[in-house]
């Protein structure tokens, strides 16, 4: 048995908006330049491969050396791209996303829920509380 917080955020009044770099984001194969479909493959299984490092679940009792390659992966885009954050496929729900944000600053946190888990199913991808 597990307890985790779940937290509900908001933009701060003053953040107008925020650029997110997007892995989620499903590119159509379709492309009227068939020279550019080779590209337009490899740059969609480079972000499906990023999107699944990123929503890898982490333990407490990991390695802060498995988070070396999602933290570079981070930086660069925070460094390169101007982007405020990232988004990314849910590995709990098919459906779902994550969203980081690299400065907390943008967002008050409105409230907060504790959980109690006493099970997970990753595979049939259900969670209990």
């Amino acid at each position: 048995m597990d307890e985790l917080s779940v937290g509900t955020f908001e933009l701060k009044p003053e953040v107008e908006s925020i650029k997110l770099v997007d892995f989620t984001e499903d590119t159509t194969l379709f492309q009227p330049n068939s020279s550019s479909i080779n590209k337009t493959i490899k740059a969609k299984l480079l972000r499906q491969k990023i999107s699944n490092d990123l929503s890898k679940p982490m333990r407490r009792y990991d390695s802060e050396l498995e988070y070396i390659p999602t933290q570079f992966i981070c930086e660069f885009i925070k460094v390169f791209t101007g982007a405020f954050g990232i988004r990314f496929n849910s590995s709990l729900h098919p459906s779902g996303n994550n969203v980081v944000l690299f400065d907390q600053n943008l967002m008050s946190c409105v409230s907060v829920k504790k959980v109690k888990i006493n099970s997970v199913n990753l595979q049939g991808l259900e969670i209990k509380h």
